[in-house]
């Protein structure tokens, strides 16, 4: 089989159904669909060349649901709980927690008068 075949055998394994009459989303499901085929084949190729155990080595499914629980857990902390906050909590442990949850650069790196732009290497 050649690339392209194989591909589209890969793809077809695990089909999303999506429903949608905008045109646009089938092409951006089809390129993150491949992007994660491109990924599991890289990590079987690693593992061969490491000498990894074949009973070791993730299994498609498994490998598309570490990526996808590791992207769900990017910016999430694992110590914080959900629901309201308790009335035994003071002030000053709020306003950290407000600090430590706020998203975007320091106070130091935006008032360093740097600019810091993305360099192409």
């Amino acid at each position: 089989m050649g690339g392209v075949d194989l591909l589209d055998a890969f793809v077809a394994q695990y089909r999303m159904q999506l429903q949608s009459k905008r045109w646009y989303l089938y092409l951006f499901w089809h390129s993150v669909t491949v992007a994660v085929i491109n990924a599991w084949l890289l990590y079987r190729q690693h593992c061969q060349l490491l000498g990894t155990a074949s009973k070791d080595v993730m299994n498609r499914q498994q490998f598309q649901a570490r990526i996808a629980s590791s992207l769900i857990l990017v910016n999430s902390e694992r110590t914080c709980k959900r629901g309201r906050p308790s009335i035994e909590k003071t002030e000053a442990t709020t306003v950290t927690a407000r600090k430590k949850a706020r998203k975007g650069p320091s106070d130091e790196v935006k008032m360093d008068a740097v600019g810091h732009w993305p360099e192409k290497t």
